[in-house]
């Protein structure tokens, strides 16, 4: 069977739209065999019939597990749900995938916007996804409107817990420098450019997409300056950036407070020269600045 997920005429659930799934025999998927699943069967006509909502946004087949995975909207970003029937799907993780703040379309609250997610193999660009895969989505920047839209392609990487209590998913925090603008930045956006205007310094590791049950975490925090003039984007505390001249970006995840197996720490520097703040793994601030503290302990790569 060929099975394909459709959004119905309308959109996003807050105007009425939905996901529907319909289904064809492989040997014979032309215009009149497609049926759409409507209250609990595949009875209704692919064209004009009736269906009912699965609920899911972008979905493939994971072949490693033999299940349909699927991204779905969880507290604080993107999260995963498998199912094995194609049409009730649970949570696979306790915790999001991706970090994202929630953008509105009207773009009224300044904050980014991702949208039209989906999964394909890093490798063969199928949805038919090994354990390399790469979330496609549209990513606008915080406080940018439409005419300036980006398509971003991000690595996720899937592999086997080692141990009982290992952190279940991780978002990497990127150290970039523009040198244009005398910009360095720590971030775990997308960079605009494909790195042809930042490069890229260091991959710092891997920050917590949520606490640690068990374990002391820190919450960061990405912020950009107030003041005029050259912008100071820092990796900080959260509710660090409300008692100084920063506003805040986006949540950008959570390191442990104190060293644990396979972890490496954090700093938080700064840079005469460029007037900016940036994070990096190495006391030294990787003679690119001084350091100013200790964030915590974050996810070797």
């Amino acid at each position: 069977m060929y099975y394909a997920y459709c959004l119905r005429n309308g959109g996003q659930s807050w105007n009425g739209g939905y996901t529907f799934l319909a289904r064809a025999p492989a040997a014979q998927p032309g215009p009149g065999n497609w049926k759409k699943f409507y209250n609990g069967a595949f009875d209704q006509p692919g064209v004009g019939g009736l269906s009912s909502p699965v609920g899911e946004l972008a979905v493939g087949y994971w072949l490693t597990t033999d299940k349909t995975v699927s991204i779905k909207w969880v507290r604080g970003g993107l999260g995963i749900a498998l199912s094995e029937d194609r049409i009730h799907f649970t949570d696979a993780l306790a915790e999001p995938l991706m970090l994202t703040e929630p953008g509105n379309w009207s773009r009224h609250n300044g904050y980014e916007l991702t949208a039209y997610h989906d999964l394909i193999d890093a490798k063969t660009g199928l949805n038919l996804l090994g354990d390399h895969w790469l979330m496609a989505y549209m990513y606008i920047k915080p406080k940018e409107r439409f005419d300036k839209r980006y398509l971003v392609f991000r690595p996720v990487d899937v592999w086997p817990s080692r141990k009982a209590d290992e952190p279940a998913s991780g978002v990497m925090l990127a150290h970039g420098y523009d040198a244009a603008h005398h910009d360095p930045l720590s971030t775990i956006a997308p960079l605009p450019g494909n790195w042809s205007t930042y490069r890229l310094v260091e991959q710092s590791g891997c920050l917590m997409t949520a606490p640690d049950a068990t374990r002391k975490t820190v919450a960061l925090e990405e912020c950009v300056s107030k003041s005029p003039g050259h912008p100071d984007h820092i990796l900080t505390e959260k509710g660090v950036c409300e008692t100084q001249d920063f506003e805040r970006v986006r949540a950008a995840g959570f390191a442990f407070a104190t060293q644990e197996p396979d972890t490496q720490p954090l700093y938080r520097c700064f840079s005469e020269a460029e007037k900016s703040h940036f994070a990096s793994n190495r006391e030294d601030c990787q003679q690119m600045g001084r350091r100013e503290a200790l964030l915590g302990f974050m996810l070797k790569d």
